[in-house]
């Protein structure tokens, strides 16, 4: 890509500066000139000007698209020197051209200006001329020349030169008209061709079946078009015949329906919500409506389950959840004018009990803002009246004063005098109103102390009267709803006693409190898991830690301490202040120690703890909204599991003494608005979303609450990353342009694939499609034999073992074959691949599987991958995958065996795919002892893969009969996981394995590990097949089948 955009820039550049050659010597030729022979030379100046800049901004371009395609190639990368000097040199290589270009055109401009000034001059002069000869002689010979062509030069000498610039003129007057008109219905087409048949009605409306010249009508079509539009016909020189065919190529552009269908459908796959509230849900829902209503009045057939899927998963799991009800409760066929409706329907009832929650909330600030007067009392009034004017009017129960309420009387400060007060008046002691008895009351505890039998302002917990006239204070402001709890340790020596009473000076006075929402919070605050050691079990236990920035010191709580037996260092005396009483707390605090294990290294931190009785027990987090769950997975962070946790009961609060040791510094920011905290532990989340006024409902939660990784060693790693490497394309790989590339390369490869696969009894065989302009790809040899040489030097006995044990299987199945290093191979391509063994020791099936470096190469040489092309990437969409699986009562899960060597490889196309080993592990691994091998399937490690497995297993689905059941394999495969699911009676679900099994098996694939949530079809499946896994996992989520 970067030697074409290159070679683009030189060629362009070269260009530029002929041209721009070419304008000067003519600028020299018009300064020359006088004024009047100037105008003869107008349209010559408007070529070049027009000329020059159109191939200024095609160089502009091509230097633009250079830029973008090298900081792709290196965004993973630090770019070498050379790399930066060449890129260096095409920049000033681009600027030199420009620059004198630009000052070039410059000139033009002027003189043009000139010219165009000589004609208005002109115009301005036979005008005044034209009106003196008309009241001389009584008649416009302007006119009469106009009328008549046998006017002659002599009678006229002027009228020669408007004769011979009358083109010129007349394209300057439409100009001057164009630019005039208010164009104000017609809108700007800018390229979307979903728009442009609105366009195209519109401008033929208005323009096309006007009378105007021709001429007039491009002018209106080109200031009509902005962007590549505009840039498309800007060729076409303003004459009257160029108006069609420059409407024409316009049609031919961008009237193409299938290419504007498919642009409706990319333009759907990418709106998104900018949050979950309500009011960005209706913004989407407006958006998806008129690209649907666009899509549906197509001659395409886009009216299936994929779009409608494709339009629900952009809502809110709870929106997503409440359609596919809708859907279930409607047998007849469901259509996407169906779903639309039913999704206004939806939001509409969410926006209305918003708005009436809104209005409830306003009604009642308004109430209690404000002082109003009791009605007078009707005798025949209900109970219920009574209750309404007793909460309308801020009255005292006991003094009848109208300026407070009973829990501030000072008449009766006493909460047991008040108790007993209620009780003389018949009324309720919780919710102070008549009719019931106080333990009968149906109203709210006591949010004090959340303990029954009283009212608030009765509190035993409430502060005492010497406290009275503060609590007066604070009661006048807006109260929080919220509780304060001594938590967050802010600790500081005081080395001055205020009074001498108080304890010693050494004392440490400090500060604590932490606010914890009573009800949603819509903050989250940061909390890890980590391993803790056990002394009392010598285990190592998960233990959460709360991180508490604002605190001095870091507490454990006396359950664990207690628990786990921990030692005791010593005791320190200090006091604690909350911020709820302000008042200082003395006490005596343990010292403890405690060993906790960092992930995936051999590290421990050790932290010394004080021991509290309670510390701020269980706390509410912010769910992870979806755009930020897909952020975390494409960028593969690692995360802690308290991150995806809905509730947390803190073990531990972490304190400024040991944060340190805990934060490695780095924040990332989320789409959301809240962050990732990164920490020795894994990343966890903290702070709010942008938009927080809507909490997510709590059934969304499970949907994302299992994606927390486990540890996972290198060699996992290592594994994983190539998978991603081998199944996932950068939206920006292929931009602006290159967009038809890619596409045209991709139908190129599938193209390829179907002319060359073949079905040879049971299996199939396929082709690797090389790149027809490649270099010449070095054989390798050199790196296949250092890395094997590194693998017999890095690993024991016993792992070299299980590897050798892998090859001598592989060889015995026929996935590989013995080759003379010797052998002739005519044309063909010969590489060596360098292979490493991946460990997976927690997998049921394969516990170690050797995977294959496509990738390697010499410095400034291509690897095998880079000679291959990729082809596209066939895979469903994870999100409607799920969201399938959980729709239906019974679900079964399986995956191929060892999916990508059951498509054999063509025989001529093997020797690319040799690789290394040695004839026995005990000798060295050098000489002799080495053997060459090569692979008769295709292998994990190629980029090309995943697209010839899932082209394979596609390619037969086609051919067998029951389509049905071949679409939902095809809609649910994701790589060689087969999940399905269905409504389907026990007696039918026998269908969900033997249907899968015996069509994989055509494919001479072996379809295993079937697990399902159906106790009667697990007893119909055979053991060999079935799996005894009761909790697997399902695309990465842990799923419980007994449950």
């Amino acid at each position: 890509m970067l030697s074409a955009a290159k070679s683009q820039v030189t060629k362009t550049a070269t260009l530029v500066t002929h041209l721009a050659d070419e304008a000067e010597r003519s600028v020299e030729t018009y300064k020359a000139l006088e004024n009047n022979a100037l105008r003869d030379h107008a349209k010559n100046i408007t070529s070049e000007a027009k000329k020059l800049q159109r191939s200024m901004e095609r160089l502009k371009n091509y230097m633009e698209a250079l830029e973008k395609g090298f900081n792709a190639t290196v965004e993973d990368r630090e770019p070498t020197q050379e790399e930066l000097d060449c890129l260096d040199a095409y920049a000033a290589k681009y600027a030199d051209a420009y620059e004198r270009a630009a000052e070039v055109l410059d000139d033009l401009n002027i003189e043009l200006e000139r010219a165009t000034e000589n004609l208005e001059d002109y115009r301005s002069t036979r005008s005044s001329q034209s009106v003196h000869e008309a009241e001389d002689n009584q008649e416009d010979p302007l006119h009469e020349a106009e009328g008549n062509q046998d006017v002659t030069l002599q009678e006229d000498a002027t009228y020669e030169v408007r004769n011979d610039n009358a083109t010129l003129i007349e394209i300057l007057q439409g100009f001057q008209r164009a630019n005039s008109v208010k164009q104000t219905e017609l809108k700007k087409f800018k390229g979307d061709r979903w728009e442009f048949e609105r366009f195209m009605t519109i401008f033929e409306e208005v323009i096309g079946k006007s009378n105007m010249r021709e001429l007039l009508k491009l002018n209106y079509l080109l200031n009509a078009l902005e962007g590549e539009p505009r840039e498309h016909i800007e060729s076409f020189e303003l004459t009257d015949a160029n108006y069609r065919p420059a409407l024409a190529a316009l049609k031919k552009k961008y009237g193409d329906k299938k290419k504007a269908v498919s642009d409706l459908l990319s333009r759907l796959k990418k709106e998104e919500a900018r949050s979950e509230s309500i009011k960005d849900q209706r913004r989407l829902l407006d958006k998806v409506t008129a690209i649907a209503n666009q899509l549906l009045l197509t001659d395409e057939k886009i009216d299936n389950t994929l779009t409608q899927e494709l339009i629900i998963e952009k809502f809110t799991f709870q929106i997503q959840k409440e359609v596919y009800g809708c859907k279930l409760d409607r047998p007849e066929e469901w259509t996407i004018r169906q779903l639309l409706k039913d999704l206004d329907n939806i939001i509409t009832r969410d926006e209305e009990l918003l708005e009436l929650l809104s209005k409830r909330s306003q009604d009642k600030s308004g109430k209690d803002g404000k002082d109003k007067k009791p009605n007078a009392r009707n005798e025949k009034s209900s109970a219920d009246n009574n209750r309404f004017q007793e909460k309308k009017a801020r009255k005292c129960l006991i003094c009848n004063r109208e300026n407070h309420y009973m829990s501030q009387c000072r008449t009766m400060p006493n909460p047991i005098d008040r108790t007993k007060f209620l009780e003389k008046e018949d009324r309720c002691g919780q919710c102070l109103r008549k009719g019931h008895k106080t333990s009968n009351c149906p109203g709210r505890i006591c949010n004090k102390c959340n303990k029954p039998g009283h009212h608030f302002g009765n509190c035993p917990n409430n502060d005492s009267t010497s406290h009275q006239k503060k609590t007066e204070k604070k009661d006048k402001q807006k109260p929080t709803q919220g509780r304060t709890m001594a938590a967050s340790i802010n600790a500081e020596c005081n080395h001055e006693s205020q009074d001498s009473n108080e304890e010693d000076t050494k004392d440490k006075k400090t500060a604590a409190a932490t606010t914890r929402p009573s009800g949603d919070t819509t903050t989250s605050i940061p909390t890890i898991q980590a391993e803790a050691y056990n002394p009392h079990n010598s285990k190592w236990e998960r233990i959460s830690l709360m991180i508490d920035t604002g605190a001095d010191l870091t507490f454990i709580s006396e359950k664990i301490a207690n628990t786990w037996k921990l030692p005791i260092i010593k005791k320190d005396k200090f006091s604690l202040t909350t911020f709820k009483s302000g008042e200082q707390k003395p006490g005596a605090y343990a010292l403890t120690k405690v060993k906790c294990r960092v992930p995936n290294s051999n590290k421990e931190l050790e932290i010394t703890p004080y021991i509290s009785d309670q510390l701020v027990g269980r706390i509410k987090k912010r769910t992870l909204p979806p755009e930020d769950m897909m952020y975390i997975l494409k960028n593969d962070i690692r995360m802690n599991k308290d991150a995806f946790e809905t509730s947390v009961v803190p073990d531990m609060i972490i304190g400024d003494d040991f944060v340190t040791l805990i934060l490695t510094g780095n924040m990332v920011r989320l789409p959301s608005g809240m962050a990732l905290l990164d920490t020795v532990f894994g990343n966890t989340t903290i702070g709010r979303p942008r938009d927080s006024q809507i909490e997510l409902n709590p059934s969304e939660h499970y949907m994302f609450t299992a994606i927390g990784k486990t540890a996972i060693d290198e060699a996992q790693r290592v594994e994983e990353q190539q998978k991603r490497d081998t199944t996932m394309k950068k939206p920006e790989e292929f931009t602006g342009s290159l967009v038809n590339e890619k596409a045209e390369m991709e139908r190129a490869t599938v193209e390829h694939f179907k002319r060359t696969v073949e079905k040879r009894d049971k299996s199939y065989y396929v082709r690797l499609h090389m790149k027809e302009d490649r270099e010449e790809l070095p054989d390798n040899y050199s790196i296949a034999e250092k890395r094997l040489i590194s693998v017999g030097r890095q690993y024991s006995k016993e792992v070299l073992k299980t590897i050798d044990t892998v090859f001598q299987d592989q060889l015995e199945k026929g996935i590989l074959e013995i080759v003379d290093a010797h052998e002739r191979t005519g044309k063909r391509l010969v590489h060596y691949n360098p292979h490493q063994p991946v460990f997976t020791p927690t997998k049921t099936t394969t516990k170690c599987r050797v995977v294959v470096d496509g990738s390697a190469h010499f410095k400034n040489k291509p690897s095998l991958n880079d000679q291959i092309h990729q082809g596209p990437t066939i895979l469903p969409d994870l999100m409607g995958m799920l969201l399938r699986f959980r729709s239906g009562k019974t679900a079964v899960t399986s995956d191929v065996e060892k999916a990508f060597l059951q498509v054999y490889l063509h025989e001529d196309d093997r020797d690319a795919t040799r690789l290394l080993w040695v004839k026995d592990i005990n000798k060295d691994f050098t000489g002799d002892n080495i053997m060459v091998l090569r692979f008769t399937r295709v292998l994990f490690g190629l980029n090309v893969s995943p697209f010839l497995l899932a082209a394979t297993i596609n390619h037969h689905l086609e051919t067998i009969n029951d389509q049905d059941m071949a679409r939902e394999m095809s809609y649910n495969l994701y790589v060689d996981n087969l999940l399905m699911t269905t409504d389907m009676d026990p007696g039918n679900i026998i269908k969900l394995y033997s249907c899968p099994k015996e069509t994989f098996n055509e494919m001479g694939m072996n379809l295993r590990e079937f697990t399902t949530n159906s106790k009667e079809l697990r007893e119909m499946i055979p053991e060999k097949d079935a799996s005894e896994d009761t909790t697997p996992k399902v695309l990465g989520i842990p799923w419980d089948i007994v449950y």
